[in-house]
């Protein structure tokens, strides 16, 4: 996704005064605030497409009052001219445009998209590792995975700030962040895609954690340039 240079007469406005990586975490931090209000609704939905349908809608609707520079999108097409365009699961845009180190976003834009996955062991074997690679299916090799879609592109390209939501239906905070790791550890190991080199700074980082969620960050070498992830887990057991 490239995005426009900015126009020469247009000003920007920095998300309540606050400047590039400053506003990231804002973002993220709003996130992190609009989890209760979700798991309190939506705890017994399970289809990975309904849960981030709502949470979008939860999140629009709290950003026009608590974060009104910033508005949520859901089914976000990397390429509007293109019918078959990939699609992220949420795009995130500055109303106003906003500069993120030295590229300039315009409104119809996004600066953030994030992917979101399940995380539920009951989920069928071949899938299990999907928040980090892909499976094969009728042996073609398909590029569901999360990560890995960010390290090739497919989503959030040119961006320099990317986020993964996990939707925790089963097990712990601490046994998914064993198993998520240790799929990253067999991708060093032995890479499914010869497209990507795989590395210890692609593993995750825990940064807090409570009961309903946890935030972990990693960084990751993609096919034009290093990017930052966000990941936010919320508990809905």
């Amino acid at each position: 996704m490239q995005c426009d240079n900015k126009p020469k007469s247009y000003v920007t406005q920095k998300l309540e005064g606050l400047s590039d990586n400053t506003s990231i975490s804002k973002v993220f931090s709003f996130i992190e605030k609009c989890l209760p209000e979700f798991k309190i609704k939506y705890s017994l939905l399970n289809p990975e497409d309904g849960l981030t349908q709502e949470l979008v809608y939860i999140l629009d609707n709290e950003s026009r009052e608590k974060l009104p520079l910033c508005a949520f999108s859901t089914e976000h097409m990397e390429d509007s001219t293109k019918g078959n365009s990939r699609r992220d699961d949420i795009g995130i845009r500055a109303v106003k445009g906003i500069n993120i180190l030295t590229t300039y976003y315009p409104s119809n834009k996004p600066f953030i998209v994030i992917e979101a996955k399940r995380l539920d062991s009951k989920i069928a074997r071949k899938r299990k590792k999907e928040y980090v690679v892909g499976r094969i299916e009728d042996k073609k090799y398909i590029e569901s995975g999360g990560i890995e879609r960010f390290k090739k592109e497919i989503h959030g390209r040119g961006l320099t700030y990317v986020g993964m939501i996990g939707y925790m239906q089963t097990d712990n905070f601490e046994s998914w962040l064993e198993k998520i790791n240790g799929y990253i550890d067999e991708e060093i190991l032995s890479s499914s895609s010869n497209e990507l080199n795989w590395e210890e700074k692609d593993k995750l980082i825990l940064e807090k954690s409570n009961q309903l969620f946890s935030t972990y960050k990693s960084k990751h070498q993609c096919k034009t340039k290093d990017i930052s992830m966000y990941h936010i887990w919320i508990d809905l057991q």
